[in-house]
């Protein structure tokens, strides 16, 4: 599957990590709706690799993956959109 513009990166830290996750969230395209001013337009997916190495016994070596995955906004729009926003 290919997937446009998608990264991979390599973190030694914490704080390495949420600066790309910070970066991640800055390049989505939001859109004000009658329901959220800043809803999201995109759909968002972070695939966290964690490697644990053990260096006295490479039997323990563990991988895990974390999916962290953001759906695009789900606000009705149209009529549907307008009547919430009237009864509000």
């Amino acid at each position: 599957v290919y997937v446009k513009d998608v990264t991979e990166e390599v973190v030694a830290d914490a704080g390495q990590l949420n600066r790309l996750i910070h970066e991640g969230f800055a390049q989505r395209t939001t859109s004000a709706t009658a329901m959220n001013d800043a809803s999201s337009r995109s759909h968002c997916v972070f695939t966290i690799c964690l490697h644990y190495q053990d260096t006295a016994d490479s039997s323990r070596n563990t991988i895990s993956k974390l999916h962290l995955v953001d759906l695009a906004g789900s606000e009705k729009s149209g009529s549907d959109e307008r009547k919430q926003a009237k009864e509000n």
